[in-house]
């Protein structure tokens, strides 16, 4: 039942099993037809293969889902797919899977050897195999209400990803914001005398960073946040910062990177502790993993700030490189980032292994609990929006600092490494090589937990961008310095349609075949490491592993929460390599670089340092 719920039945009680089970976070198989049109056969003779292998365990393990593309003129299904957001995307099926069954389709229901329904296929009637899975199987004949459609074990559940919605949310709530706050800065700063109150950053109050601390909460504790305790931490996260970015000592006061450093520092020594305090009752009912959820928490939620100084450092090298080799920064700086990347990308899937699924796997009795792949797939998220981020910003910095065409030359670049590791081009040639240098090619759950963070965390660094350029079009009243030369503006939106481009092609041209090209012995049939399906019959290529079918979309307080920093992060870098007089239009020239440049990306002065004093 945790792995998989095959839910069999039409109309308003099927329908309600199949919402509790998404709520739930479960997989599912809602079968669109009559509980009675079904057959039940024992298993012992039904797992078989009609091309002639037979499968011999009784209750054998299938995993050969139905193909979701398969068009159907049955409104009920299109109506629930389209509610529950289900398709397939890069190898992964998201949502549950909705079918039919023809009239002259067979439906099967397979009877264990403890008398349980434990999996069902369907056939034509020539006997072909159309699809067959293993999983407790509910017949929607009766009320709803007492049936249980929770999971268990949370590792048994599919991997998550943000939805288009919610990050399009994410990105409207993120603009109205950068662009209050700048326009406000823009207008009040100069008439501030030192020391002044500046109460535009009350503006503060409407940033939603609080629910990215009460989604990490549950990496601490292992308990999810409800509604009290997410108003909570979203109403005094930003009131804090608010304070942080008020107050001025002399006439310094923090800027955007630190005041976020402050905040964290408050979560972690006031916020954390509060929400540990609140989580506690519901800890007590099992052995906690103290150490476990310590690291997992460390790794989770502080490792996102560390990403972010690890990238203002290496697109800070990138642009001293730039004053000696401008094309040498535009070949460079891609390649660099992307290797960053990796490195976290393999570092979330270890960590992932080493905290999450280890101990479980070797039965220790104290293990994380929680939901835990929500939290690893969200540091993929972030980690590919600090670095796309951090790609545009350097390219925007450098030609507002001197304009060439090196950009065109990076742009090319990144477009051409990125088309080449989404579409999985080296391990479609690893079939040219012998397993042990190829083994390393091997595309694994890191690899396709970025695949899915491309598609939607690509594009909040253009909020920052498109937030700036109209917050210094309503103040400055010049179109052609909304981003600081034409040029600077031309960068950004040809990276806009680079970007969409790119996921267009690879939406279309996206294939799975080179999984026949690897060895896959060294990992076991149920291993959470699997991209592919892999059951009793063998891997299937054509489907996805049960971690990422049916995947699961973020709930809405986790992507509007960690929405803010990915589009703070672009904001925060302009304002370290340009200066942040210069971002918000006060300011001439951007600042000279060196250690005033530095300074002024983590404190700022009233007036605000224009590099001439």
């Amino acid at each position: 039942a945790d792995l998989n719920m095959i839910i069999v039945g039409r109309g308003a009680v099927a329908e309600e099993l199949l919402r509790r089970r998404v709520a739930h976070g479960g997989r599912a198989v809602l079968v669109l037809t009559e509980p009675t049109h079904a057959t039940i056969v024992p298993s012992r003779h039904a797992w078989t293969d009609f091309e002639g292998d037979s499968i011999k365990i009784p209750d054998a393990f299938v995993w050969q889902p139905p193909a979701e593309d398969e068009p159907t003129n049955d409104e009920d299904v299109r109506r629930l797919r389209f509610k529950y957001g289900c398709h397939r995307r890069s190898g992964c099926k998201f949502g549950p899977d909705v079918v039919g069954v023809a009239v002259d389709s067979i439906l099967e229901l397979l009877r264990g050897g403890s008398g349980e329904l434990c999996g069902a296929r369907v056939r034509a009637p020539s006997g072909e195999l159309a699809w067959q899975l293993s999983g407790a199987v509910v017949l929607a004949k009766e009320p709803a209400k007492g049936m249980d459609m929770a999971v268990r074990d949370p590792e048994a559940m599919p991997w998550t990803s943000s939805s288009f919605a919610s990050v399009g949310m994410a990105m409207l709530v993120q603009f109205a914001y950068i662009f209050g706050t700048n326009l406000a800065v823009m207008s009040y700063e100069p008439g501030v005398q030192r020391g002044g109150f500046k109460w535009w950053n009350f503006i503060w109050a409407i940033n939603p960073f609080g629910l990215y601390f009460g989604a990490l909460g549950e990496t601490l504790t292992g308990v999810p946040p409800d509604r009290k305790m997410l108003a909570t931490l979203a109403t005094v996260c930003p009131l804090v910062t608010m304070v942080c970015g008020t107050v001025s000592v002399d006439g310094w006061r923090l800027g955007m990177f630190m005041t976020g450093a402050v905040n964290k520092i408050y979560m972690v020594l006031i916020g954390f502790p509060l929400y540990w305090l609140w989580a506690r009752p519901r800890r007590a009912s099992k052995p906690f993993a103290l150490r476990l959820h310590l690291a997992w928490f460390a790794w989770v939620g502080l490792g996102s700030m560390s990403m972010w100084v690890i990238f203002f450092g290496l697109v800070s090298a990138c642009m001293a490189l730039r004053a000696a080799h401008p094309n040498m920064m535009g070949l460079l700086l891609s390649p660099i980032l992307c290797a960053a990347l990796r490195i976290v990308m393999y570092l979330s899937a270890y960590f992932y292994g080493r905290l999450v699924e280890k101990p479980k796997a070797n039965g220790r009795r104290r293990v994380l609990q929680g939901d835990q792949r929500a939290h690893a797939s969200s540091v993929m998220e972030l980690a590919f929006a600090f670095k796309e981020g951090a790609f545009l910003v350097a390219l925007v910095a450098a030609q507002a600092i001197r304009e060439d065409r090196s950009w065109i030359v990076a742009l090319l670049a990144s477009t051409g490494i990125n088309l080449v590791q989404r579409l999985a081009v080296l391990p479609h040639l690893a079939k040219f090589l012998p397993q042990r240098i190829a083994r390393p090619f091997r595309p694994l759950v890191g690899v396709y937990l970025h695949h899915q963070a491309r598609y939607t965390m690509g594009y909040p660094r253009f909020v920052a961008m498109f937030a700036i350029a109209t917050s210094r079009v309503a103040f400055l009243g010049d179109a052609s310095t909304a981003l600081f030369n034409p040029t600077c503006a031309l960068v950004v939106l040809v990276a806009l349609a680079l970007t969409v481009l790119e996921d267009i092609v690879v939406l279309r041209c996206f294939s799975t075949t080179w999984g026949v090209n690897f060895d896959w012995s060294d990992l076991s049939s149920r291993s959470w490491k699997h991209v592919f399906a892999v059951d009793d019959h063998g891997m299937h290529i054509q489907s996805p592993s049960p971690g990422f079918h049916g995947v699961r979309y973020h709930t809405w307080y986790y992507t509007l929460g960690h929405g803010v920093p990915a589009s703070m992060f672009p904001c925060a870098l302009l304002a370290l390599l340009l200066g942040e007089g210069y971002v918000l239009g006060r300011c001439p020239h951007p600042i000279a670089q060196g250690w005033r440049q530095v300074l002024d990306g983590i404190v700022w002065t009233t007036p605000m340092y224009c590099g001439s004093e």
